[in-house]
């Protein structure tokens, strides 16, 4: 996995935040951090694309870690 195969979009993203993992191969984990740092939001993926309903967070700036066993990527996304 690298950053070319993870899309996050839309960003900014204002209801539903889709997850595009499309050379997916097993799970992944994906966590979601606000600016303090807290966890907000876990999940496991094991398909190519995840949609995350986001129209009750915080407006802001937010952090993903997506992970398999030997790698992580990371990246921010803004909710609007």
């Amino acid at each position: 996995m690298s950053s070319e195969q993870v899309k996050v979009y839309p960003n900014p993203a204002q209801d539903v935040l889709t997850i595009e993992i499309p050379t997916i191969k097993g799970n992944f984990t994906c966590i979601i951090y606000n600016t303090l740092g807290q966890k907000v939001y876990e999940t496991q993926i094991n398909q190519t694309s995840t949609n995350i309903f986001v129209g009750n967070w915080a407006k802001g700036a937010y952090f993903y870690e997506i992970s398999t066993n030997n790698h992580k990527e990371y990246g921010k996304f803004f909710i609007e």
